[in-house]
């Protein structure tokens, strides 16, 4: 009989992540919100470049440099709300494992 050691703890990981199902969520939007955002950053540098090398100082170029300054601040936004998240989601399964040690290791028989 063959036996699989690896589905009992991946489906320990499943079932204590489950419980932050919702915040693993919110990780994923901010990452493909984020990511979306940071594609069209180098369409938008590459466009004020064209602008200033060909001497149309408008105010289209303030503009763009104003988007393109509160994209990249927005991206980085995202990130932060990124890494907050992640880190509640640590602290969380920290604690939800030090309580089970803490419930289990009183009743360790030492027989």
């Amino acid at each position: 009989m063959k036996v699989n050691f690896t589905a009992r703890p991946f489906k320990r990981l499943f079932s204590l992540l489950r419980l932050d199902r919702k915040e693993i969520l919110y990780i994923y939007l901010y990452a493909v919100v984020g990511g979306a955002i940071s594609l069209t950053l180098p369409l938008g540098i590459q466009a004020i470049i064209n602008l200033i090398s060909g001497g149309q100082l408008a105010t289209s170029w303030g503009v763009l440099v104003a988007f393109v300054t509160v994209s990249i601040l927005f991206t980085g936004a995202m990130q932060v709300m990124q890494l907050k998240l992640s880190e509640v989601i640590k602290q969380r399964l920290f604690v939800r494992s030090t309580l089970e040690f803490a419930y289990r290791l009183p009743r360790i028989r030492l027989n």
